[in-house]
């Protein structure tokens, strides 16, 4: 996914990663149950033919992957991107949604993680505005400690020019923008 059109001139991409694949858990239980249900169909489908329970239970499995697979899809392609300017979301298949919040209006940041997100690895961030009612949410936010940090120095230090550059361990590297340096 080329996201450099969506930059302005002379903003640059400071990280780039997707939510956490904890997202795909409410899926993953609705393949698995999908799965139990036409394999519980396909073995009764013998001891009652007239009733079609195989191919309702191949159905069944069909839809359950199908489900599967598109909210995976969705997942890869949504994308948190944090420039030197903004933090913008990326998303959708068919119809592509940025939303996109300048990082001279955020005023804090609040960090919520639960015990799960602890165990694997995630968070979700609230961003409070300076002008704007309530919080925005970054949720399942992978490498919680280092997005937290690296926000937390970007919030500090944007008025002087001094963002941080570094990549978050273990996820895709940043992209960078033709002639800029890492």
């Amino acid at each position: 996914m080329a996201v450099s059109r969506y930059l302005v001139p002379g903003e640059r991409i400071i990280s780039s990663f997707r939510r956490h694949s904890v997202v795909l858990g409410k899926a993953a239980a609705t393949l698995v149950v999908a799965l139990v249900l036409a394999t519980v169909l396909w073995a009764e489908a013998p001891r009652r033919p007239t009733d079609h329970l195989g191919a309702i239970g191949a159905a069944v499995a069909v839809l359950g992957l199908c489900y599967f697979a598109w909210r995976a899809w969705q997942w890869r392609l949504a994308r948190y991107l944090i420039t030197n300017e903004r933090i913008v979301l990326i998303e959708g298949l068919v119809a592509r949604r940025i939303n996109s919040l300048p990082l001279r209006l955020v005023i804090d940041t609040t960090y919520h993680r639960s015990v799960a997100g602890r165990l694997l690895g995630y968070c979700d961030l609230e961003l409070n505005l300076s002008g704007q009612p309530g919080m925005r949410r970054l949720t399942e936010v992978p490498h919680a400690d280092q997005v937290y940090r690296l926000l937390q120095r970007l919030l500090s230090s944007h008025g002087d020019g001094a963002a941080a550059r570094a990549p978050l361990p273990g996820d895709t590297a940043p992209i960078r923008l033709p002639g800029t340096s890492p």
